[in-house]
C-alpha cells in the first residue's frame, strides 16, 4: 500500500461503507499505517476536516474525516487483506486534499494520540 491509497473494506463491517485513506507513509513505518474513513458530514462528528465531493470521484457528498476512527495496521495485514479481496480499491487521493487530512490531524480533539504520533513522527503534521 502507498501512501493516499483509498479503498473499501469488504466484510461484516462493510454494511455502511464508507471510504477509507492511507494517510501515513508505508515506506517510513511499514509496521503501523494509519488508515481513516470518510464519513457523512453532521454536528456530531469531529468536523476538523472537511472533504468536498469533489476531492474523490466515489464521494457523492461532502465528508468529514472520521479522526475518531482512524486505525493502525501493517502493510503485511493491509496487503493480505488486499489479497483475499477484503479491500477494494479506489483511485488514490489527490496529494492537496491528503496533506490537508493529514495536518489537520493535529488539530482535532478526536484522534488518539498514538495515531497523531505516527503522523507527527512522519513530518505529516505538526505537534
Amino acid at each position: 500500500m502507498n501512501v493516499g491509497d483509498t479503498f473499501y473494506l469488504r466484510g461484516p463491517e462493510s454494511s455502511r461503507p464508507h471510504l477509507w485513506v492511507v494517510v501515513s507513509d508505508p515506506e517510513i513505518d511499514s509496521e503501523r499505517i494509519v488508515i481513516i474513513n470518510l464519513t457523512s458530514d453532521s454536528p456530531d462528528r469531529d468536523r476538523t476536516c472537511i472533504v468536498s465531493e469533489e476531492a474523490h470521484p466515489r464521494l457523492t457528498h461532502d465528508s468529514c474525516v472520521n479522526y475518531p476512527c482512524a486505525r493502525m495496521f501493517s502493510n503485511e495485514e493491509l496487503e493480505r487483506a488486499k489479497g483475499i479481496g477484503a479491500l477494494d480499491l479506489q483511485e488514490p487521493l489527490a496529494g492537496d486534499v491528503l496533506r490537508r487530512i493529514q495536518q489537520k490531524a493535529a488539530e482535532s480533539e478526536d484522534i488518539r494520540n498514538k495515531h497523531r504520533q505516527i503522523l507527527i513522527d512522519q513530518g505529516l503534521c505538526d505537534g
